[in-house]
């Protein structure tokens, strides 16, 4: 794969549209598109997903970066707002709130035409965890975009440069995307290994600004996977994506005994962390998988809980075994601290021959077992 994917990385580098999309590639992948659609009219069939002019109508205008959306295309019937994602994760709780009647966008439109239909459309690199139709928008991936606009200027890109560099882009990424999938990538920590093993691969990302939306691509899949699992395997958790609980309003309040998944990266430390926690009164217990450990988790969103006094008291409770398995090593019993109220300890080093299918089995059998505990009791111990 390393060889692979250095020949796409190094066309990639080669391609002068590429090079320009570097500042800001959300922001550029929307500008070009933009652009793209003010010379080229009729190419709009190419951003949904089923096109007919009946439906959508012909274009007429488009907006750029209006009311915390990307694009916004007007037609003649209708106005198709787009939310591009492309170096992260698309998120049902920001889509969610662009989803709220009378916000920002809606004035928007309502200053322009009373009768015009809205038409929400997600574009994304990364899938979305979640149905996007059952939130009222609609969807189509860069590989789809890529496919139809391939196909619309199938007579037109040998004339443009513009054009042929942008397509060339796109379908690399597409190729990039295939090389990561689950099933050619079995061994969790090969993945990760490619980026510490070839100094010349080293280079090549950094210079291309590039490996975070690599690691965010796999991620995301194992990441989904094991959210899958999980959901087979314990059919009776609430599942809530971490992202979509908004923290200002305490709404963690609102999450006891819940699950609650966290996919986050590190620009310190260049690495992607998946979380699967429960949370308790504002406290979170449960498990980390990082790019070389699996750990456990502990955390506060409250600066009046005394954590250092919840550790202590779950290290001498001997019936919560996280904190007393005898195949931890001694060196591992240290407790290592991150941000201003979160805990970690390192439960087992991630070997490279380990499979992403071994990680969830692990991690739901652990779920079980932290499950089975009185959770209230332990994690409010500081209150008695």
């Amino acid at each position: 794969m390393q060889n692979e994917l250095k020949i796409i990385l190094n066309q990639l580098k080669e391609n002068p549209i590429f090079r320009m999309s570097l500042c800001s590639k959300e922001l550029f992948h929307s500008n070009f598109w933009a652009w793209m659609l003010e010379q080229y009219p009729d190419s709009i069939k190419c951003f949904v997903q089923d096109y007919k002019k009946d439906n959508y109508g012909e274009f007429e205008k488009v907006y750029r970066e209006k009311q915390s959306f990307d694009l916004v295309i007007e037609t003649d019937k209708k106005f198709i707002v787009i939310e591009n994602k492309f170096k992260s994760m698309p998120i049902k709780g920001q889509l969610n709130k662009y989803s709220k009647k009378d916000g920002n966008i809606d004035k928007f439109i309502n200053e322009r035409s009373s009768d015009k239909k809205e038409v929400k459309l997600l574009i994304s690199y990364i899938e979305p965890y979640f149905d996007v139709n059952e939130i009222g928008w609609e969807y189509i991936t860069y590989e789809r975009l890529s496919e139809k606009l391939n196909d619309f200027f199938k007579d037109v890109h040998d004339k443009n440069p513009y054009i042929k560099n942008y397509l060339e882009m796109l379908n690399s990424f597409i190729q990039i995307k295939k090389l990561f999938a689950l099933e050619k990538n079995p061994n969790y920590k090969d993945f990760f290994e490619i980026f510490n093993n070839d100094k010349n691969l080293q280079d090549l990302l950094s210079d291309m600004n590039f490996e975070s939306t690599l690691k965010r691509i796999y991620m995301s899949e194992v990441y989904k996977y094991i959210r899958k699992n999980i959901k087979e395997k314990l059919p009776d958790i609430r599942f809530y994506i971490r992202d979509d609980i908004d923290e200002k309003n305490n709404e963690f309040l609102k999450f006891n005994n819940c699950m609650i998944l966290n996919l986050d990266y590190s620009g310190l430390t260049k690495n992607v962390f998946i979380d699967f926690f429960v949370y308790q009164e504002k406290m979170a217990i449960g498990f980390t998988i990082s790019a070389s450990h699996y750990r456990i988790t502990l955390g506060s969103y409250s600066k009046e809980k005394d954590l250092s006094k919840i550790v202590k008291n779950l290290i001498e409770d001997e019936k919560f075994e996280f904190f007393n398995d005898k195949n931890i090593t001694p060196k591992n019993k240290k407790y290592y601290s991150f941000g201003e109220n979160w805990k970690y300890q390192i439960l087992q080093e991630i070997e490279s021959e380990r499979k992403i299918s071994e990680l969830s089995s692990l991690l739901i059998c652990d779920l079980e077992k932290l499950l089975k505990h009185d959770l209230k009791t332990l994690l409010c111990c500081d209150q008695n």
